[in-house]
Parts: structure tokens; sequence; C-alpha cells
């Protein structure tokens, strides 16, 4: 399920760019004049935490001032090209103010006005020195948002892609997962011991976690009031995955796994409204009523900034429900205070959508490694 995160999130970045401390004691925050020149430091703000709310993580550069647009193209172009989220393309630029910037500038500028994202001052001029506004980031940040929600959202590119070729059932064996590689695909086996015949598996998803890959399997038991042997039984999924997806062997498989009823568990939707980083806080799970919806806040406590989170799913089964949480850690060699901050992901839920009673909600985390 992907992830929709409203336009909010971006004006939010724009209007409150100033650090949490400082907002929480104005308990207010101003909105900039729109053609005000944006600072660095909260340009770089800005742009890391949309980054960061889709899996990726950015080192922006120690200099101060402003930042001119040939820098953004140049900031824009790298991280976007460089993580296959948009390809390189030729194409005439109709401006005549760029014949001074560097090549590899203008074939990022190419790129990056072919797919909408930055436009010229008017139709025949970029200006390219002229210093980036606050009104002009809110509108480029909106565009990228908008291209990595369909194009580049890395938490689920980190999904790779399989086919199950058969599920085999058997009176012998051992629990465990092996892999053979044959030419340029990769054929995993897992294999589950159960206690008697009639459970079945259902393999929901398999992603790269650090330098593992993690496999998402859902145990189907009997029906209930089944009449079963007692006979130790052995079921193996042989699953089929393109090589070019694992890179190169030694591969770490791991199992995920969690028993389905399909009468009882159940995924909801849900929206994304917004994230939102503290240094105050406390961790848990807030849940609110309103208007034939369902607040819902989990908040996290982390040692230092530069963490990310994304909700993967959420599902209820025996009456409740578990809201599952991604968390990736910083970038190993960045530099942080260490400072305790809080980092809250607030979500909408149709009350449609949930069964009716109380609305008991617990989470898991799943660790990943930008």
């Amino acid at each position: 399920m992907r992830r929709f995160i409203t336009s909010a999130l971006v004006v939010v970045l724009i209007l409150a760019m100033t650090i949490p401390v400082l907002a929480e004691r104005s308990g207010r925050t101003k909105e900039p004049n729109q053609n005000k020149p944006i600072s660095r430091e909260e340009f770089n703000s800005a742009l890391n935490s949309l980054l960061e709310e889709y899996g990726y993580s950015w080192k922006p550069t120690k200099e101060k001032g402003n930042v001119t647009r040939e820098e953004l193209i140049i900031i824009l172009g790298e991280l976007l090209i460089d993580e296959d989220i948009i390809d390189i393309s030729f194409t005439e630029l109709p401006f005549k103010d760029i014949k001074n910037i560097e090549k590899t500038t203008k074939e990022k500028l190419t790129v990056l006005f072919k797919e909408g994202i930055i436009n010229g001052k008017s139709k025949h001029t970029f200006n390219p020195n002229s210093k980036v506004t606050y009104g002009e980031l809110k509108v480029i940040l909106e565009r990228v948002r908008k291209l990595l929600e369909w194009k580049g959202d890395k938490w689920n590119r980190k999904t790779i892609p399989f086919r199950v070729k058969n599920i085999v059932d058997s009176r012998q064996g051992k629990e465990g997962i092996v892999y053979t590689r044959n030419k340029d695909k990769v054929i995993v086996s897992v294999t589950k011991e159960f206690r008697t015949p009639g459970y079945d598996m259902k393999i929901n998803r398999i992603r790269k976690v650090d330098s593992r890959y993690e496999i998402d399997l859902s145990i189907i038991p009997p029906e209930k009031n089944t009449i079963l042997p007692q006979v130790v039984t052995y079921l193996t999924a042989n699953i089929e995955i393109d090589a070019k997806y694992l890179g190169k062997p030694p591969y770490k498989f791991y199992v995920d796994e969690a028993i389905e009823d399909s009468d009882i568990v159940k995924e909801v939707s849900f929206k994304q409204v917004k994230t939102e980083s503290t240094y105050n806080g406390k961790e848990g799970i807030a849940v609110k009523e309103y208007k034939g919806k369902i607040s819902l806040s989990i908040t996290k406590e982390f040692p230092t900034p530069g963490y990310a989170m994304a909700i993967e799913k959420i599902l209820y089964a025996d009456g409740k429900y578990k809201a599952y949480v991604i968390i990736a850690p910083p970038k190993k060699d960045a530099i942080l205070p260490q400072v305790i901050t809080y980092r809250t992901i607030h979500l909408e839920i149709d009350k449609d959508d949930m069964e009716k009673g109380s609305y008991k909600f617990d989470w898991k985390v799943l660790p990943v490694e930008l």
C-alpha cells in the first residue's frame, strides 16, 4: 500500500523551517515573504526533510549564504538522476542566458526542465545567478514531492519482484531456507514444519533490509473444527527471482511470518497527513475520533536527529490494530548532535474502514538501513 502524503507537508516545511525549539517558544510560525531569498540553512532543512519522508538521505554542504538557481539545478539534478528517479535526456532549451554554465549543469537543467520541476524566469530567460526565493522553493518542492510519490518512493523500491513457482507438500524435510542460482535466476526454497496437514503458505513480499532479504510470509492454518491426523508435514515454497534484483551472491534471506485467518485479519486503509519532529514529547500512540474519522498519531523517541519514519501498513486481528512502522537510521558517517528527538506521524483513517468497538492500537518496528 502506498503512503499518501498531502501537500500540507511541503507547506509546513516552507512555513516552519526553523528548528523545533524556536517554533515551540513562539507558539506560532510567521509566514515568510514569498519573494525573499531563502537561506541555505533553511533550504537544506526543507529539502532534507522532504527526501527522508521517501527513504532518501542527503548530506548538504556547509556553505553559508543563499542558494542560486544554478546551484539548485546541480543539487536536484544529482539527487534525482543518481537515484534513477529521472533519466538523462537531451532536448533543446529555450533559454538564452545559460551559455556560461557548465555542460553537466546544462544536462541536469534539460532533465529537470523536461520533467517540469524547474522552469525559466521567462520564456527565454533562466537567470541562473538569481537567488532562490521562498515562493520558488515552495513550488519546486511540491513538484519534487509529486515525482517521488509516483516514481521514487524508496521505501517501495526496496521491494524485490518475485514469482512463486509452486508450494510442495511432503512428509519429510527440514525447516529452513536454501537457494540456488542458475544463470540469471535465483531459486529460493522456504520450508516450514507443521504438526498436521491442512496448512497453507502465502508469500506476500520480498524486500531488502540492510544487507539481507526479508521474506514476508503468511501461514494459513486449517479451518477450525477440522479433524486432521497428527502427522508432521512440511511445506516448501519455491520462489523464483531475477538475479539482477539481488546483485552478487552470497545472499542472506530470513522469514518474517504471521499466522493469517482470512475471517479475522484485515488490512486497513489510511492516509498519512504529516510528520513532525520535536525535542520534547513522549513515545506512544494517541487515538482521537472526529466526524467519521480516526486520527492516529504515532510518536517514536530517537537518540539523535536524522532518523526517518514511515507507516508500511495497518492490520486488524483479534480485536486489535497493529501499525507496521519503518525506521531508517541516519547515515553511518553522519555527524549529528546527541540530542533526543521525537518524530510523530499523523494518520487519518475512515471509520467505515474499521471494525466497530474500541480502537486498540499496537505497533511493530521494521528497521531499514538507508
